[in-house]
């Protein structure tokens, strides 16, 4: 099955020989090139709606795979019992719905050797989160898909202390110099300038410390810019 960038790219972070966890599954994608790539033998696929779960059946029965792929209804990891994957994929969500999802059940996400993350928004806060957790981040990446550009973080259980600039930036996508770093950074320094601008239109918002914070956050990403 050919699969997005995005999905690709979460894919490509399963770790191979695991059982995985497709938290969001909508039609199933994910768990079902996995398998056909060998790179896993079984999954379960979750969704809280009923209709993307029905897509996935239809997909999973196509692909003959009922025996391998468990399909369950319910909200984020509570279909899951501890222990009975190793791996969970919660990708297409904002980081604040990722964190309620790995919060709501610690038994299950304790149990797990790896997570797979691609917030659609808030990746610093998922970063910090994944930081105070410990949780360790062992790879992470950009993809660029549609004139978006996407990241997706693989962690583990560890101790990993990110500064706050590198929650945002992503500690080894500026390591390794990802080939989308540049953009990435641009992308996050027009963000900061957009706020920085509209707080200029108040007195009161300019002298506060927000606007102090989000200043000099924007000059560590400018000074970080022009390294590249």
């Amino acid at each position: 099955m050919k699969l997005s960038k995005r999905l690709r790219a979460v894919a490509d972070f399963v770790e191979p020989g695991s059982i995985l966890a497709d938290i969001g599954t909508d039609h199933g994608y994910l768990p079902i090139a996995a398998i056909e790539e060998k790179r896993i033998p079984s999954a379960i696929a979750c969704d809280l709606n009923q209709g993307p779960l029905s897509a996935a059946e239809r997909a999973v029965k196509e692909a003959n795979m009922e025996d391998v792929i468990s399909l369950r209804l319910g909200d984020g990891l509570a279909p899951i019992k501890p222990d009975e994957v190793t791996n969970a994929a919660i990708a297409g969500m904002g980081a604040t719905t990722i964190i309620h999802i790995l919060e709501g059940a610690p038994e299950v996400t304790d149990s797990l050797s790896r997570l797979i993350l691609q917030p659609m928004s808030g990746a610093g806060l998922m970063r910090k989160w994944l930081s105070e957790n410990d949780w360790f981040i062992v790879a992470e990446t950009l993809v660029e898909e549609d004139g978006i550009i996407y990241e997706v973080i693989a962690a583990e259980p560890g101790r990993m202390p990110i500064k706050p600039i590198m929650c945002d930036v992503g500690p080894l996508l500026w390591l390794g110099r990802h080939p989308l770093i540049k953009k990435h950074i641009y992308r996050l320094m027009q963000s900061d300038k957009a706020i920085l601008d509209n707080m200029k239109k108040g007195k009161n918002a300019v002298e506060s410390e927000k606007y102090k914070a989000i200043k000099e956050h924007y000059a560590e990403l400018e000074k970080m810019f022009r390294c590249l």
